[in-house]
């Protein structure tokens, strides 16, 4: 008899010890999640494309036309002096990323392909 109460003493133990665990758990996923959910509130607040207020805005000074509101706006030159463009819409997404022009007028994000190859 003497061992019975050591058994529930050992269970009540080990099941302090799950619900510790259980707790700090959930602990750590409530402040993960609330950490998702204000990571995720910038982007909610963002533009969105095609907006009625983004069709009347024109585009930037140098703009040239490569698509239907689709336009290439110089961006400075790269450490050989050639000129860089970025793309710029006033209702559609664009790509990131910086583009030499190449002899034919098209746009490319590859210098060698470009008409400004130091040589």
């Amino acid at each position: 008899m003497m061992r019975q109460p050591i058994r529930s003493s050992v269970r009540r133990r080990r099941s302090v010890r799950v619900s510790e665990r259980l707790s700090r758990f959930a602990g750590v996923a409530i402040v993960g999640f609330a950490l998702a959910l204000g990571g995720c509130a910038g982007v909610m607040q963002t533009k969105q494309y095609g907006d009625e207020s983004d069709m009347t805005q024109q585009p930037p000074a140098g703009a040239i036309q490569v698509g239907e509101d689709h336009y290439m706006v110089p961006a400075g030159a790269d450490s050989d002096g050639c000129p860089l463009f970025r793309p710029w819409s006033g209702s559609k997404p664009v790509k990131t990323a910086l583009y030499y022009q190449k002899a034919d007028g098209s746009f490319t994000i590859g210098k060698e392909q470009s008409a400004c190859v130091a040589g």
